[in-house]
C-alpha cells in the first residue's frame, strides 16, 4: 500500500510539473506575442503615437508579470520615438528594480547626456562600472558586458572631448581611471576600443576648427563692427519709414472722410435747390453748392498727393528691404571667404535634438544606442526565436 502511495505520489508531482511546465510556455509565447508587436509597432510608429501600442505592454505585463523584458522593449520603444523624458523615467525604475540590467543603464546614462545632465551621467557611468566588476572570471565577459565597456568609453570620450565646456565636475578624468581599474582586462580592451573612437572622432572635430589667425579675427571684428552699424541705421531708417506710412495713411483717411461728407452735403444742397422757385434763394444754393464743389476738389487734390506720398514710401520701403537682405548675404559671403568655410543658410545646424549622426559634436555619433540590435537581441531571448 505504501508502494502505491507512492508512486500515486510520483505521479501527481510529474503531472504538476509538466502542467506548470506547459502554463509557462503559453505565458512565455503570450508574452513574446505582445512585446513582438510592441517592438514592431513601435519602430514604425510617429512620435505621438506611442500612447496607440501600449496596450501591447499592458497585455504583455499580464501574460507573464515582473518580468523585465516588457518593460525594456517599452523603453526601447520611448527612445525609438523620440519620448526622451518618458524614457528617462522609465529607465530610472527599470534600473531601480533590476539594478543589474546593462542595456537600461546604458540608456539612462545616455539620456542624462543627451539633456546635458553630465553629473548624473557620471554618477550612473560609476555604477555601471561597478556592475561590470562582477564580471565571472572563470566564465569570461558576455557580449552584452563587452558592448557595455566599450558604451562606457566611447562616454567618457564624449564628455571629455565635445562635451567638456558643459561639463563641471573637475574630477572627470579620476572618475574614469577609478572606473577603468575595477574592470577586467577583458572589458578594459571593450573599453579602450571605445574610448579610441570617441578620441577619433573628436580629432576629425577639432580639424574642422579654423587655425589661429590674429589678422583675419582682426578683419573680422571690424567686419562685424561695420556690419553692425550698417545694419541698424537700416532697421533704424526702416521704422522710420513705417512711421511715415501710417500718418501718411492716416491723413488720408482724413480727406476722404472730408470729401465724403463734403459730398453728402453737396447732394443734400441739389435736393433744397429743386424745390426752390425763389431766384435769390436759388442763386445763393447755387454758389454754396459751387463752393462744397470746390472744397471737394481741394480735398481730392490733397488726397491724391498723400496716395503718391504713400506709394513713394512704399517703394523706399521695399527698396530698403532688399538693400538690407543684400547686406546680411554680403557679410556671410565675406565672413566666408575669410574663414574658408561655406556661408551658414537656415536651418543647417546640427544639434543632439536634430538627431543628426554627421556633425562632429553630437552625442547621437559619438555613442550610438544601436536600437535595432538591442531589438534583435530581446527578441532572441525567447525560446523558438
Amino acid at each position: 500500500m505504501t508502494d502505491f502511495r507512492m508512486r500515486f505520489a510520483l505521479l501527481l508531482t510529474l503531472a504538476s510539473v509538466t502542467f506548470l511546465a506547459a502554463v509557462a510556455q503559453a505565458d512565455e509565447g503570450g508574452l513574446k506575442k505582445e512585446l513582438t508587436a510592441l517592438l514592431d509597432e513601435g519602430w514604425s510608429a510617429k512620435d505621438d503615437g506611442l500612447p496607440a501600442i501600449e496596450a501591447h505592454r499592458t497585455a504583455g505585463a499580464a501574460a507573464l508579470p515582473g518580468d523585465v523584458r516588457t518593460d525594456y522593449a517599452w523603453l526601447l520603444v520611448q527612445v525609438r520615438g523620440h519620448q526622451y523624458r518618458e524614457a528617462g523615467e522609465t529607465a530610472a525604475a527599470l534600473v531601480k528594480s533590476h539594478p543589474d540590467h546593462l542595456p537600461a543603464q546604458q540608456i539612462q546614462i545616455w539620456l542624462h547626456a543627451l539633456h546635458k545632465e553630465n553629473l548624473q551621467a557620471l554618477t550612473e557611468m560609476a555604477a555601471l562600472a561597478a556592475q561590470l566588476a562582477k564580471v565571472d572570471a572563470k566564465h569570461g565577459a558576455s557580449d552584452v558586458q563587452k558592448a557595455a565597456a566599450k558604451f562606457l568609453g566611447q562616454m567618457f570620450g564624449y564628455l571629455a572631448g565635445p562635451a567638456a565646456a558643459k561639463v563641471t565636475d573637475p574630477s572627470l578624468a579620476d572618475r574614469e581611471k577609478a572606473a577603468v581599474k575595477i574592470l577586467a582586462s577583458e572589458l578594459r580592451g571593450a573599453f579602450d576600443a571605445g574610448r579610441r573612437e570617441a578620441d577619433a572622432r573628436f580629432k576629425q572635430y577639432q580639424a574642422t576648427l579654423p587655425v589661429a589667425d590674429p589678422a583675419a579675427d582682426a578683419k573680422l571684428a571690424d567686419m562685424k563692427s561695420k556690419f553692425v552699424s550698417d545694419e541698424t541705421a537700416m532697421k533704424k531708417s526702416i521704422a522710420e519709414l513705417r512711421g511715415k506710412l501710417e500718418s501718411a495713411g492716416k491723413q488720408a483717411g482724413e480727406v476722404k472722410q472730408k470729401i465724403a461728407a463734403a459730398e453728402t452735403a453737396e447732394k443734400k444742397l441739389q435736393t433744397e435747390m429743386k424745390g426752390k422757385n425763389n431766384a435769390a434763394k436759388t442763386a445763393a444754393l447755387k454758389k454754396e453748392m459751387q463752393a462744397k464743389h470746390d472744397e471737394i476738389t481741394k480735398d481730392q487734390k490733397e488726397l491724391q498727393k498723400h496716395e503718391a506720398e504713400i506709394s513713394k514710401i512704399k517703394i523706399e520701403g521695399t527698396q530698403q528691404q532688399k538693400d538690407l537682405s543684400h547686406l546680411m548675404v554680403q557679410y556671410k559671403a565675406d565672413t566666408a571667404k575669410i574663414t574658408g568655410k561655406p556661408a551658414a543658410t537656415s536651418g543647417s545646424a546640427a544639434t543632439d535634438d536634430g538627431k543628426s549622426t554627421t556633425d562632429l559634436k553630437s552625442l547621437f555619433g559619438y555613442v550610438p544606442l544601436d536600437l535595432d540590435g538591442q531589438k534583435q537581441r530581446l527578441l532572441s531571448t525567447f525560446s523558438g526565436s
